[in-house]
Parts: C-alpha cells; structure tokens; sequence
C-alpha cells in the first residue's frame, strides 16, 4: 500500500485519485495514517464483507436453548422437548447433531451398563 502526506494529495490530487485506481493509498498527516483512499468498487466489496460479517454476528444462536435473550423457563423447556424427540429413536440412529446436544455423557451410561 502506497502513503502519502496530506500536503502531497492537496497538491496531487488528480495523480493520487488515479494512483488509488491501482492500490489503496494511505494519506498520512503528521506521519500517522489519517484516512485511507481506494477504489470504489474495493469499497463496496469491503462493505459488503462486513456487512454479511456483522449479520452473521447478529444471527440468532444455532439452538433455542443458547439464546440468552429469552427467559430461562423458555431456553430449558426447548432443551427438554428436544431431548424427548431424541430419546424416542434409538441410540443407533443418533446423528452427531444429537449425539452433540446429549453429550457424550449418555453414550458413557449406556457403555457402562454393559
């Protein structure tokens, strides 16, 4: 990335703004990094990287009972009815989603009382 001092861009400006067509351009003032001038295509690509960034963020936890913005009654309810759903299937047919939620714990039970 090239830098360039602010006195140079106000006196430049035409060639910094074609230079930035090419490669990012640090203005600097002071001898610190101030702003950064690129190309606006590079930019919208930017935005948008963080934009889906900061949506999956802000995505909803993969299960209901790790969502700590409902109540605690709700979170241990939605645990307790899946847990049901996958005791009803036998342990054969376990998928590793499910052997996840129950721990590892079970499996060591039932190898127990073997």
């Amino acid at each position: 990335m090239k830098s360039v001092s602010s006195s140079y861009v106000r006196d430049n400006w035409a060639r910094v703004m074609d230079d930035a067509l090419h490669e990012p351009i640090a203005v600097t003032f002071h001898g610190r990094a101030r702003v950064l001038i690129v190309d606006a295509k590079l930019s919208q690509k930017l935005t948008g990287i963080l934009a889906e960034a900061a949506a999956e963020a802000a995505a909803p936890p993969r299960y209901p009972w790790l969502d700590h913005s409902l109540p605690v009654w709700e979170r241990v309810d939605a645990l307790r009815q899946r847990k049901k759903q996958i005791f009803l299937k036998p342990m054969e047919e376990w998928t590793e989603e499910e052997d996840e939620i129950l721990g590892e714990s079970y499996r060591a039970i039932e190898d127990g009382l073997r």
